[in-house]
């Protein structure tokens, strides 16, 4: 019974582990590839917000010359 249990940690050693801390490390790289992603977008979207918010401006000066015509 002790060397199947020396055996089964082996595997675990030389197989499963090096396996598992890929596979986190492949995790890992996807949620900073995502957290990036997200960033970029809500950079953009902050972009646009401001862009809005000047077109407004534009606009609320634009209504303002109607009405002083």
């Amino acid at each position: 019974m002790i060397a199947a249990a020396r055996i089964a940690r082996r595997l675990v050693r030389k197989l499963i582990k090096p396996f598992a801390l890929w596979l986190a490390d492949l995790q890992i790289a996807e949620a900073e590839a995502h957290a990036e992603h997200y960033a970029q977008l809500r950079g953009d979207l902050v972009g646009m917000e401001k862009d809005m918010r000047v077109h407004a401006v534009l606009l609320v000066a634009r209504r303002n010359e109607i009405r002083n015509w």
